[in-house]
């Protein structure tokens, strides 16, 4: 049984685009990382956008599901990886939403808005007479996971903007650091019990 881990990570850049890795250390580019190997952490940097991990079959996947990556389908992309990764269940399968920019401080224009909300559902937006539309991406990224077939799915309720013990790019500017997410199996490939391990924190610039 694994019970450190090494990590794999991505080039994140706000796509759709998930890799199945079975090595740590750099993996290429996109925003979906799936793993299958145990002691392979699948990792995730984000600092306002939302950290989201899934557990499912064999395979366990990281996710940096911002604006864009939701309205593009990056949850659907890492389910269908996982699936061929290890013929993954979306009915036992379980996800982790984290901390990120909540609805009380994001923001966005009409255009951004309208695709989450197409990608999602209208309950994501908040529109309030005089301003502009307020955007949930935690609830955003759990209505897509229903809609995969994903019930077990919990989160963590947390703004990054209104807590300073998280990064922000929207309080922090430019040198914000990034929050990070890892989640990594733990067993062999032959136990029949599966234990996922996962785990955040936050990186310093």
């Amino acid at each position: 049984m694994a019970e450190r881990a090494s990590p794999a990570w991505l080039k994140q850049r706000h796509s759709a685009e998930a890799l199945r890795v079975e090595e740590p250390g750099f993996s290429g580019e996109g925003d979906a990382l799936v793993v299958s190997r145990p002691g392979v952490a699948a990792t995730v940097f984000v600092a306002d956008c939302v950290p989201v991990l899934i557990a499912a079959g064999e395979s366990v996947a990281a996710v940096h599901a911002g604006w864009r990556g939701l309205a593009g389908g990056v949850l659907a992309s890492a389910m269908r990886a996982m699936k061929r990764a290890g013929g993954a269940d979306p009915a036992t399968a379980e996800a982790w939403i984290g901390p990120a920019i909540g609805s009380c401080c994001y923001e966005v224009g009409e255009d951004v808005a309208r695709e989450v909300e197409a990608a999602s559902d209208a309950e994501v937006v908040i529109r309030r007479p005089g301003r502009k539309p307020h955007l949930d991406l935690a609830l955003a990224a759990s209505k897509q996971l229903a809609a995969l077939g994903v019930d077990r799915t919990s989160r963590s309720g947390r703004c990054v903007r209104c807590d300073p013990e998280w990064w922000s790019y929207r309080r922090d500017g430019a040198g914000a650091g990034r929050n990070y997410a890892f989640i990594w199996r733990t067993d062999d490939i032959r136990d029949t019990e599966r234990t996922p391990r996962r785990r955040g924190g936050r990186s310093v610039p």
